[in-house]
């Protein structure tokens, strides 16, 4: 079964992931700290230093809302991530690290929060 799972710190859910052959890979002892965000509709959100690093394909730039009732217009790449021996191709912005809704769709069907334990699961 393919998964993704992290930690829960001050009530915020944590994916880690780390930069291998221009691919973000998820796993538990990656260094980049990605906060599961359910308010944020997109894949992911890459800190620029991140995006140098990564093998990806611009596509446009974006119109974005945010909460402030501000709007920006950011690049977007198409980049490959890697979670438990799959891939998918995805959409990265540069900002603050932040797993979105719509990749989470794509990579599994629950979403687990058990703060009992301080776990986050996505799971297919």
């Amino acid at each position: 079964m393919e998964y993704l799972s992290g930690i829960i710190t001050n009530h915020t859910p944590f994916i880690s992931a780390r930069v291998k052959n221009g691919r973000l890979v998820f796993a538990k002892r990656g260094t980049i700290r990605f906060v599961v965000d359910t308010g944020f509709t997109g894949d992911l959100l890459i800190p620029s230093a991140i995006i140098n690093h990564l093998d990806l394909k611009f596509l446009a730039y974006k119109t974005f809302h945010l909460a402030a009732d501000q709007v920006i217009a950011l690049p977007v790449y198409r980049g490959e991530v890697m979670f438990d021996r799959a891939i998918l191709e995805v959409e990265m912005t540069p900002g603050d690290a932040l797993i979105g809704m719509s990749l989470m769709q794509a990579i599994g069907s629950q979403l687990i929060l058990d703060f009992d334990r301080a776990q986050v699961r996505l799971s297919a």
